[in-house]
């Protein structure tokens, strides 16, 4: 035991991975995920979810994904 929650370095890592396929991209065009769903930051921040818990070492540790566009406007998703 290390006494650390996380690696933050390990966290960023993954943090990266998940949200890298949005990066300068038309996510409604080139996302497969997104040819069905409308790019609210709702779906965004279930995309991000979904891709966290496939990429995380300890995917339980995952509790919230928030997502914010400008000051005030934000949306946090918990998982079904």
């Amino acid at each position: 035991m290390s006494g650390m929650f996380c690696n933050v370095l390990k966290f960023e890592n993954e943090v990266k991975a998940a949200i890298q396929p949005m990066d300068h991209k038309n996510i409604d065009v080139d996302i497969p995920w997104f040819k069905e769903r409308v790019s609210t930051m709702e779906n965004i921040s279930i995309y991000i979810w979904e891709r966290m818990k496939d990429t995380m070492e300890d995917p339980d540790r995952l509790f919230e994904v928030t997502v914010q566009e400008r000051e005030g406007s934000r949306v946090s998703y918990r998982g079904e």
